[in-house]
């Protein structure tokens, strides 16, 4: 079984991509946990892209072994292509294919200040993007356990500078938003990170368009993950190179049905020093 191995978005946690299902069409779906929420509320955020991707990739560590699939969608994009690049560095074997939804590629990546700004300005950012729960802004105490993380991962996502890096030689399939910020070209400069011809696949909604769209979601990452697994031989000799097909939108999609994702048996983290 080929498993999909999911990366929280800015202030999500494990619990995030429950929209996926537990599995579907022979795909395990497991979901990582990054330190200072979830069930790890307790320990201290991080702020650095690439020590989250480090952390995930000790949790991920022992699921490389057969075949998988990376998955993320905002902040979890560039968190997965950082953690497959510290996996190649690493020696591990490489993932089948790279997922990313509602993110910028990572030569695109901004700063834009939102880390900084004060607690109303942040509210009206967070209702603009969606994926907050309403109680939370409506809720000051719940607020003032939840901004920690979004200015964490906010700042996470400012601090970011891109270094050139060998592009994969597996599939990037990136998911966008028709009303999101992230343009055409931020979406098509993901090119850059695949030897192979990207999949770029448009969505009605804006930056949290997924919330709507699971289940043709769940069809167009089973056909790129079954499609990536066959061996070359056994591929449609007239349909081009892998994943080579056009830009598709949600509505060519088959729907499927939804239960719950799991979370990962991660090894416990290292002790405080």
């Amino acid at each position: 079984m080929t498993r999909l191995l999911c990366i929280p978005f800015s202030g999500g946690s494990a619990l995030s991509y429950r929209g996926l299902g537990a599995a579907f069409d022979s795909i395990e779906v497991l979901t990582f946990e990054l330190p200072g929420r979830g069930r790890r509320f307790h320990e201290p955020l991080l702020n650095d892209c690439h020590a989250m991707a480090a952390e995930l990739l000790r949790q991920m560590r022992p699921h490389l072994h057969g075949p998988c699939v990376l998955f993320g969608h905002s902040l979890g994009s560039l968190l997965a292509y950082l953690v497959a690049r510290l996996a190649r560095s690493q020696g591990l074997p490489a993932p089948r294919a790279l997922v990313v939804s509602g993110g910028r590629a990572p030569t695109r990546v901004i700063d834009r200040g939102w880390h900084r700004l004060p607690r109303p300005e942040l509210h009206r950012v967070l209702r603009d993007l969606g994926g907050c729960p309403p109680a939370i802004l409506a809720e000051p105490e719940l607020m003032d356990l939840y901004e920690p993380v979004i200015r964490a991962d906010f700042a996470a996502l400012a601090h970011y500078r891109h270094e050139v890096a060998a592009p994969f030689d597996f599939p990037v399939t990136v998911l966008v938003g028709a009303d999101d910020e992230v343009s055409e070209d931020d979406a098509r400069a993901w090119q850059q990170e695949t030897t192979l011809p990207l999949q770029l696949h448009r969505f009605p909604g804006n930056h949290f368009f997924i919330e709507q769209h699971w289940a043709p979601i769940r069809q167009l990452i089973s056909a790129h993950v079954h499609a990536a697994g066959r061996p070359a031989l056994e591929r449609d000799p007239e349909s081009g190179p892998p994943h080579a097909a056009s830009s598709l939108t949600a509505h060519q999609l088959l729907a499927s049905a939804a239960s719950g994702a799991r979370t990962a048996d991660a090894p416990p983290p290292p002790p405080p020093r």
